[in-house]
């Protein structure tokens, strides 16, 4: 009976509540309908083989394109449905109210399976039983007296067969050599859903993850009444509702809005009418098959508020073997320190800088790493109480070295005066899958920098000050400049007072996500400024990226902060004198839990409390 029909049945089985009864014509009806003799001599089947053996792939697709018009007219027009097949039709549909259309849907064994899904290649069409049963064949149709003429089931089936040979469908078929003896039409015919009984009709893809316990991810989208999600006249935009469901509880979020309603609202009522459709699909997936899955499925809100289920079909997962040597593009690409939850608040602060990185045209193989994969390297680092920038080809920086090792490549070297060595460590994408992009720019890279200094550095751990000589921090390609927009992003402010020193600092965290998650430790995204209080006679102002680092503690609950005053350009010369005089570099400020702890790093970078 074909994919449609069948998954139609197991819908009914689990769902029955939300999928009306339908009936299945099977197979055995296209293949009658083929063997019948034609007036000119030899069957159909024979005349529609006979046309379609002079094609292979890739066709010629003006001979293909007549051919086929040719079999569609002997289906329509030539071809008959005999009266003891009507007579069979007329009782297997008998269940139906004859006056309400029926919608004859396309159900072949070329779609809707686990390798291939076949959507839109194929038409459905609707026809009225009672059209066929009166006797004649004048109009109006009995199930829409807005129709001139009858529109019969005769008719309907006789047109969803030609659509079989749709060009399409056609070229699917020769493309992956298909056995045109071995595939049919069949069909499922539920009751047709009039336009002016549909508030809302959607589609969802549901996908079943199975890593350590179930959960599954859905995507529905839905538009309003009965205007289509994929070919929407006037390019009307779709509502996309995405949700999480798990053990863990169910989480939905709304990522995009109908065009056709104003700002903010819904298609269907919002949240009850997602989380029942959430059931019903749960419901679905359960059943469907153990492991993990993707399906995707369409549903209708009618009059009434009835939701019904009308289709589900697995949706083929690609071939994901991890075997193709990627492309690395020329692209140049601008990286800066992240300032999240990695590393330290010392190291983020001293390594931090900017590198301009453009990458070459190289293949990622064994040959492509064993050189730079950089053709450029514009670098910005801090050096003392300024910064210093270097720009070339890598092996023209002092101290260059590289090397590949288990993940990537390493390249070393020096910037200007900067009192260390820096190195570029990129993590490497060795092999892609089959299906996925095989043209990578750096963005697709992972990118850190690690730090060797000349000279030990001091840091705070669990016992408080300490030394270290190396450092490691994680390079994004974004920075928290000016050009960041923050529109719609949550603005965070701070005060935080120990003593007589005030710091007072705000700046942009990214939105939190949606869905399932065990929490959310917020990178910076930009900075608002930071004005400090009591550490000098007149306040400092600061509002650069050099000046301030953050770093958040796990969930937000509490943040590291180093300031420091001489990085941030136009600063009082009177405010660093005074600075310098009290021996003060920079200002550690410790967030946790509410309390504020401050410590003052001299100029010599050590380290001693603010109140001792």
């Amino acid at each position: 009976m074909g994919g449609k029909a069948a998954n139609y049945a197991f819908l009914r089985a689990t769902t029955p509540s939300a999928t009306p009864p339908g009936v299945a014509i099977t197979f055995d009806l296209w293949d009658a309908f083929l063997d019948q003799a034609l007036p000119t001599g030899g069957t159909l089947r024979a005349a529609i083989a006979a046309r379609l053996s002079a094609h292979s792939w890739p066709p010629n697709m003006l001979a293909l394109d007549a051919d086929l018009d040719a079999i569609r007219d002997l289906i329509r027009d030539v071809a008959v449905v005999t009266p003891a097949q009507r007579q069979a039709l007329a009782t297997a549909l008998a269940g139906f109210e004859p006056t309400r259309r029926l919608r004859f849907r396309s159900s072949t064994n070329v779609e809707d399976g686990d390798t291939f899904v076949g959507a839109g290649l194929y038409d459905s069409e609707t026809g009225c039983l009672a059209d066929d049963l009166d006797g004649d064949d004048l109009g109006p149709s009995a199930c829409n007296p807005n129709q001139d003429e009858e529109r019969g089931m005769v008719r309907a089936i006789q047109r969803v067969f030609a659509s079989f040979y749709r060009r399409n469908a056609v070229l699917e078929r020769l493309r992956r050599g298909v056995d045109e003896a071995e595939v049919g039409m069949a069909m499922l015919v539920t009751y047709s859903y009039p336009d002016d009984d549909e508030l809302a009709n959607g589609v969802a893809t549901v996908v079943r993850h199975v890593d350590g316990f179930a959960y599954d991810d859905h995507t529905l989208v839905t538009q309003l009444g009965a205007v289509s999600v994929a070919n929407p006249e006037g390019g009307a935009l779709p509502e996309v509702v995405t949700a999480s469901v798990s053990n863990f509880g169910t989480y939905l979020t709304q990522t995009q809005s109908s065009s056709l309603l104003p700002l903010g609202a819904q298609v269907m009522t919002w949240e009850g009418d997602y989380r029942d459709l959430l059931g019903l699909f749960g419901t679905i997936a359960d059943a469907w098959a153990p492991g993990a899955f993707t399906i995707d499925l369409e549903y209708k809100k009618l009059t009434g508020d009835a939701l019904v289920i009308k289709q589900v079909r697995s949706v083929p997962q690609p071939d994901t073997t991890v075997d193709v040597v990627p492309l690395l593009v020329r692209s140049p690409t601008r990286y800066c320190v992240f300032q999240g939850e990695a590393s330290d608040v010392f190291a983020l602060h001293r390594s931090k800088s900017e590198w301009r990185l453009t990458a070459k045209d190289v293949w990622l193989d064994g040959a492509g790493q064993a050189s730079s994969l950089y053709a450029d390297v514009d670098a910005t680092v801090v050096v003392g109480a300024t910064t210093a920038q270097a720009d070339g080809a890598p092996a023209s920086f002092p101290g260059f070295a590289h090397e590949v090792d288990g993940t990537g490549t390493i390249d070393r070297l020096r910037i200007g005066a900067a009192p260390g060595r820096f190195a570029l460590d990129t993590n490497v994408v060795p092999f892609v899958a089959r299906n996925a992009r095989p043209v990578l720019t750096l963005d697709d890279l992972e990118l850190n920098l690690e730090v060797a200094w000349d000279q030990p550095v001091w840091f705070l751990d669990w016992d408080g000050p300490a030394q270290r000589t190396e450092e490691f921090v994680r390079m994004v390609p974004w920075c928290p400049d000016p050009t960041v927009d923050t529109t719609g992003l949550p603005y965070v402010e701070r005060s935080l007072t120990e003593g007589a020193v005030t710091v007072d600092t705000a700046y942009w965290w990214p939105t939190e996500p949606g869905g399932i998650a065990a929490g959310y430790t917020a990178p910076l995204v930009k900075w608002g400024g930071t004005t400090i209080t009591g550490l000098t006679t007149a306040p400092i102002e600061l509002a650069g990226y050099w000046s301030q680092t953050y770093r958040p503690h796990h969930h937000n609950f509490g943040a590291d902060y180093i300031f420091e005053p001489r990085l941030e350009p136009g600063l009082a010369a009177a405010t660093l004198a005074e600075l310098a005089s009290a021996d003060v570099r920079a200002l550690h400020v410790i967030e946790d839990f509410g309390t504020t702890t401050m410590w003052i790093i001299g100029l010599d970078g050590a380290l001693r409390p603010l109140t001792p």
